[in-house]
């Protein structure tokens, strides 16, 4: 990695599959219902992963997106709970956004997340659907927003 793919001693970069392990970490921190360790593998071998790792390498957070035609749907983005508050997630969805910007992109997020919706908002996406009781892991089940961003 070069000094000028860092951004305040961070990298974003395509994850490779040693990072799967550690991708899987941070998800099983940040969700109710966390993707399998094989289901990680599955992504970094075939859909659209990027991490965002720090000088030694270690993986800070990550973001999945799946291309459907072209659309990217974005199913999942977390950032470790020790590193939140320093743009990690802003980085992490740029690049993607960067990175594929041939695609527009679609996701859910819970409609009590307050700050995920404001990072999608300040970064473009606007709010299209509602998905009642999409995130049933909850008691009472979170209703989803769907939103969108378009190139």
């Amino acid at each position: 990695m070069s000094d000028d793919e860092r951004e305040n001693g961070v990298c974003f970069r395509c994850a490779l599959p040693q990072d799967a392990e550690r991708i899987h970490e941070v998800n099983s921190a940040n969700f109710k219902k966390p993707f399998s360790l094989n289901t990680i593998i599955e992504s970094v071998n075939a859909d659209i992963v990027i991490v965002a790792a720090d000088e030694s390498d270690t993986v800070l957070g990550y973001i999945i997106g799946v291309k459907n035609y072209d659309v990217i749907d974005i199913i999942s983005i977390a950032v470790d709970e020790k590193q939140k508050r320093r743009g990690i997630g802003m980085g992490l969805l740029r690049e993607m956004i960067r990175l594929n910007g041939e695609f527009d992109f679609w996701l859910e997020v819970r409609e009590n997340n307050v700050p995920a919706i404001a990072l999608y908002e300040k970064n473009g996406f606007r709010k299209v659907g509602l998905r009642k009781g999409f995130y049933a892991e909850y008691e009472p089940p979170v209703n989803a927003i769907t939103m969108n961003y378009y190139k």
